[in-house]
C-alpha cells in the first residue's frame, strides 16, 4: 500500500454503502513523490463492519482487495434477505461440524478465522454479483448490479453450499490416508502431497479463493488421491516426477513467502501458484485432464514472461 500524502486525501474509512455520496473509483491514480510522477490503484479495502477506500502499489492487488470491499458492501445491504436465507438452511449444521474439523492456515496464509455460513456467503455473494461480470466503480454500476441480480442470491447460495459439501467430503477422508501409517519409502511423496493439500484447504479458502479457483479445487483434491493409489506401483516414478519440479516449487514457494512476509502482493506468484497445480495433474494424474496445456517446460517459459 501506498503511505503518501498526495494519496491520503483519496483514502477513507467507515463506508458502509457505495450510493451517490462516494465517488466512482479510478482504475489509477497518479501522483508525484519528490517531483517522480508514480501511479497508486485504487481499491475497497474490507475492514470487516465496513470499507475503506485505498491506494495499493498493483493492480492485481487492488482488484483483489476490491473484490473483498465490494461482497461486504454489499453483504451490508442485502442483511436482512442474508439473515433470513441462513436461518433457512439447515444443512449449514452438518457442514459446520465437518468444517471444524479442516485445519487451520498455516503460517502466512493464516487470517483471523470466519463462520463456515458466512464464508460461503461471501461465495455465493462473488457468484452473484462479481464473478465473470464487469468491474463495478460507481455508484451507479453498484446499484445497478444490486438490483439486477439479488433475486439470484438464494439459488448461488445453495449452489456454493453443494461446492462445499463435496471438497469436505473430499477433503476428510483423503486427509485420512496421508496420516494413516505408510511404508518409509513413501515418506517423501507422503509430505509433498500433505504440503499441497494444506495449501488447498484450511479454514478460510472459501473467503481467500475465487470462485473460478474453488470450482478447480474438486479435481486437484482428485489429483492426490490419484497419486496417492498409484504410489504403491509407482513409487520410483513419482520420486522422479516431484525431483523434477522440486526446484522451481521452492524457488516459487520462497518468493510467495517473502513477498508475504513484506505484505506485498505479487500476481505474478499467485498466477504461477496455480500453474504449479495443474502442472502436478499433468505429472501425477494425468487421466484427470488440465484446465490447459502444462509441462515443466511452459511453466519456465511462463515464469520468464512474467519477470521472475
Amino acid at each position: 500500500r501506498f503511505q503518501d500524502q498526495h494519496t491520503s486525501p483519496f483514502e477513507r474509512t467507515g463506508i458502509r454503502q457505495w450510493d451517490m455520496t462516494l465517488e466512482p473509483l479510478p482504475e489509477t491514480l497518479p501522483f508525484n513523490r519528490g517531483g517522480v510522477p508514480l501511479v497508486g490503484y485504487p481499491a475497497l479495502v474490507d475492514e470487516g463492519s465496513c470499507v475503506a477506500r485505498r491506494v495499493l502499489d498493483t493492480p492485481g492487488a487492488a482488484a483483489r482487495a476490491t473484490r473483498g470491499g465490494l461482497r461486504r458492501l454489499l453483504g451490508i445491504a442485502l442483511g436482512p434477505e442474508i439473515k433470513r436465507l441462513i436461518q433457512g438452511i439447515s444443512q449449514t449444521h452438518t457442514l459446520r461440524l465437518q468444517y471444524a474439523l479442516v485445519p487451520p492456515a498455516a503460517g502466512l496464509l493464516a487470517r483471523a478465522p470466519l463462520e463456515l455460513a458466512d464464508e460461503m456467503l461471501l461465495l455465493a455473494l462473488d457468484m452473484t454479483f462479481l464473478e465473470d461480470r464487469p468491474p463495478i466503480r460507481d455508484a451507479e454500476s453498484f446499484q445497478t448490479r444490486l438490483a439486477t441480480h439479488r433475486g439470484e442470491l438464494p439459488t448461488r447460495f445453495r449452489e456454493a453450499m453443494t461446492l462445499v459439501a463435496g471438497l469436505l467430503g473430499q477433503f476428510q477422508p483423503l486427509r485420512a490416508a496421508l496420516s494413516a501409517s505408510q511404508p518409509a519409502l513413501w515418506a517423501d511423496s507422503l509430505a509433498d502431497m500433505r504440503a499441497q493439500l494444506e495449501r488447498l484447504v484450511y479454514r478460510g479458502f472459501l473467503r481467500d479463493m475465487p470462485f473460478s479457483r474453488l470450482r478447480q479445487l474438486p479435481r486437484y483434491l482428485r489429483g492426490i488421491a490419484w497419486r496417492l493409489d498409484r504410489l504403491a506401483h509407482q513409487g520410483s516414478r513419482d520420486r522422479e516426477r516431484m525431483a523434477e519440479i522440486a526446484p522451481r516449487h521452492q524457488d516459487w514457494l520462497a518468493r510467495f513467502k517473502q513477498a508475504r512476509t513484506e505484505d506485498r502482493e505479487d500476481e505474478r506468484l499467485e498466477e504461477l501458484r496455480w500453474w504449479f497445480e495443474e502442472l502436478r495433474v499433468s505429472l501425477f494424474a494425468e487421466g484427470l485432464g488440465t484446465a490447459f496445456p502444462v509441462s515443466l517446460k511452459r511453466l519456465e517459459r511462463r515464469w520468464r514472461e512474467l519477470g521472475l
